[in-house]
């Protein structure tokens, strides 16, 4: 009888230890999944973020835009202006 004590308890340590080991493998790609979920979505905010900023953003954006394309504009009509003068200077 002793003998099949001895084998009870000893199965019972070992399937305990390798329910706690599971466990704890459980958890810890729990936590991993967890992590790179978090990670994940933090990327995500930041790209909507920078993909379509609040209204005020755009709106400075878009000012900024127009004063470029603007800016070219008035670039280009002063070269031709100048052009324009050299060649009747020359003349």
């Amino acid at each position: 009888m002793s003998n099949l004590g001895i084998l009870l308890s000893t199965t019972v340590k070992h399937t305990s230890n390798n329910l706690i080991y599971i466990l704890l493998a459980v958890i810890a790609i729990l936590l991993i999944i967890i992590i790179f979920l978090i990670l994940s979505l933090l990327k995500k905010q930041s790209i909507i973020k920078f993909a379509y900023p609040k209204k005020s953003a755009r709106r400075q954006l878009i000012k900024d835009y127009k004063n470029k394309v603007s800016a070219e504009k008035r670039i280009k009509e002063n070269k031709k202006q100048q052009k324009k003068e050299s060649k009747e200077q020359n003349q």
